[in-house]
């Protein structure tokens, strides 16, 4: 490989792993210029744009590449998961049984198959599916995943914990099914189990502002008894808005978070003025923020210590 195109590859690696993704992209393409053969690059700039919900520069640069190799088979896996990602069904299931009409025996085109029914709402199609890949490697932590967010569609949570917990005996660091039990925690409320699993989840992977997302829901349920959770509920909501700068509940999420303690008064009422400015904030929750801000002003002028936000409605745990 040219010296131009390992630096540039490098610093692509380098810049995804710290979840910077508009840098890791850059230097991907910039690899791509150089050699538009060179499989890692392509691997991983199709998943930095897939990341970032780039699904159409995804497709056109699997396309492209497999005009060279129209069977290879990772090229394929990958283009089956945009074209999913993409909710182009028709076409990502003649990718994926392309792949197994090749190799009849290729865990992850039964995956994608088994994630494209699930994604159509077909979920007993979908455990059939990862039925026939869990016979083809019964170590994968990913089939287990699988199965355990068809099982929590079917409303088996049991079954679905079970799964998720078999994917992390087989893989501690398995970060799909640590964010589903931080999710699941989340959703029962357990904010401090939650936050163990989904503060690992940002840690192993940085790039997915969902992770990051349930997690500081996870320290901003446990900011009545500790307000210094939610300061650190502040700052990760803020980390979500670096990774996804339209994510709306992180906005709000970050002003009642930092209403916590009068470390983040200042911050709150930043946020509090986004958030009653969004076309998604009710007229009731508008009225909340003009009470809260009005409670902090005063309380900044009499030099009194922060009141414990009230309550707020429940959050829908994510479970992707």
């Amino acid at each position: 490989m040219p010296t131009s195109l390992v630096t540039q590859y490098n610093l692509a690696v380098i810049a995804e792993r710290q979840g910077r993704l508009t840098d890791a992209q850059v230097r991907y393409e910039a690899a791509h210029k150089i050699d538009g053969k060179h499989k890692p690059t392509l691997l991983n700039l199709g998943r930095v744009y897939r990341l970032q919900d780039k699904f159409a520069e995804a497709i056109a640069l699997y396309e492209e590449a497999l005009k060279d190799n129209e069977f290879d088979v990772e090229l394929n896996n990958n283009l089956t998961v945009a074209y999913r990602l993409a909710k182009n069904y028709t076409k990502a299931e003649e990718t994926a049984r392309r792949v197994l009409s090749r190799t009849k025996d290729n865990p992850d085109a039964y995956k994608n198959l088994a994630l494209i029914y699930f994604d159509q709402g077909n979920y007993r199609l979908a455990e059939f599916i990862s039925a026939n890949a869990k016979k083809l490697d019964d170590k994968d932590p990913g089939v287990y995943n699988n199965l355990g967010l068809i099982y929590l569609k079917l409303d088996e949570k049991r079954l679905a914990l079970a799964q998720f917990q078999k994917a992390v005996t087989l893989n501690k660091d398995f970060a799909p099914s640590l964010f589903n039990i931080g999710a699941m925690a989340l959703s029962y409320r357990d904010y401090v189990t939650a936050e163990k699993s989904l503060s690992r989840t940002t840690e192993l992977d940085p790039t997915r502002y969902e992770n990051f997302l349930a997690y500081a829901w996870s320290l901003d349920g446990q900011k009545g008894k500790d307000a210094k959770k939610g300061i650190k509920a502040g700052e990760i909501f803020e980390k979500v808005l670096s990774l996804k700068t339209d994510q709306n509940d992180a906005v709000c999420g970050a002003a009642w978070a930092y209403a916590a303690d009068k470390t983040g008064w200042d911050k709150a009422l930043g946020f509090f003025e986004k958030c009653k400015g969004l076309t998604t904030t009710s007229a009731q929750d508008q009225t909340l923020i003009d009470n809260k801000v009005k409670g902090i002003l005063a309380m900044q002028k009499s030099g009194q210590k922060a009141e414990q936000p009230a309550p707020e409605k429940p959050k829908a745990a994510p479970t992707g």
